[in-house]
């Protein structure tokens, strides 16, 4: 899952601020890939999206804004949703700029939060 987290934000990144769509060639088969990121400056634009159809899933990621209160203020919220055959999921993901954040999920009612660090400046 964190691999494929991964791979949603370097094309977003890669896409940059156009409407693109991308094949990407994998092991278990192809994956179509499309980001709708409107045309700004900002890091956290409200209203930019992702999405991913493959064989085993189908993806979109819209990105809600910056978090103005609370425990995540000043945190980009990215909301996740994910369709597959054994089920759907869900996830919240808040990050800053510098690439730390939380991944909050609800399971059976139970919400789990995890966060991770920006790695190192070289």
């Amino acid at each position: 899952m964190r691999k494929i987290i991964g791979l949603i934000f370097l094309l977003v990144l890669l896409f940059g601020c156009q409407q693109q769509s991308a094949t990407i060639k994998t092991a278990k088969g192809d994956v179509e890939v499309t980001t709708n990121v409107r045309e700004v400056h900002e890091w956290c634009q409200a209203g930019s999206e992702w999405s991913m159809a493959g064989q085993q899933a189908v993806a979109n990621m819209v990105i809600v804004g910056l978090v103005s209160s609370g425990k995540y203020a000043g945190y980009c919220h990215v909301t996740y949703d994910v369709d597959t055959a054994q089920g759907q999921a869900n996830a919240d993901f808040y990050f800053k700029e510098d690439g730390s954040g939380y991944q909050v999920v609800n399971v059976n009612g139970q919400t789990i939060e995890t966060s991770w660090t920006a790695p190192p400046k070289e």
